[in-house]
């Protein structure tokens, strides 16, 4: 019931900044991480739940055009994410699955103004199903 798990992913937000405040600027964020750690699987006939913790990195790039002028930023800070889920086996060697996370990114608060930043994110796919 117990095994490995990693994840590779990549995560986009864009926003255009009130005009009246800022005249029009721009803001996108992109948000790449890589994490691996443990995952603990129960079977129940065909629906297979699990639960998982992970540690990795997350690289952050930020780019915006502040008042005319284009700004790149880039971090990469430690994070920690838990989360879960549910496999339902559809066919031989496939099923659907639903999953929910919760993502801690861990900052520094002198250079990126705050502590850390949450993240909840929820997932809907087809696995492959190697058993």
């Amino acid at each position: 019931p117990f095994g490995i798990a990693g994840q590779i992913g990549w995560s986009r937000n864009s926003e255009e900044l009130d005009d009246n405040i800022f005249g029009g600027d721009t803001l996108d964020e992109d948000v790449f991480h890589a994490a691996a750690g443990v995952r603990f699987t129960g079977r129940w006939g065909r629906t297979w739940g699990y639960g998982e913790v992970l540690g990795g990195v997350g690289y952050l790039n930020f780019n915006a055009v502040l008042q005319g002028l284009p700004v790149k930023e880039t971090r990469t800070r430690p994070l920690a994410q838990m989360g879960g889920g549910l496999t339902f086996v559809v066919g031989d060697g496939w099923g659907i699955f639903i999953q929910a996370d919760y993502r801690r990114m861990f900052l520094d608060e002198e250079e990126d103004l705050q502590s850390g930043r949450n993240d909840v994110r929820a997932a809907v796919g087809f696995r492959l199903i190697l058993d």
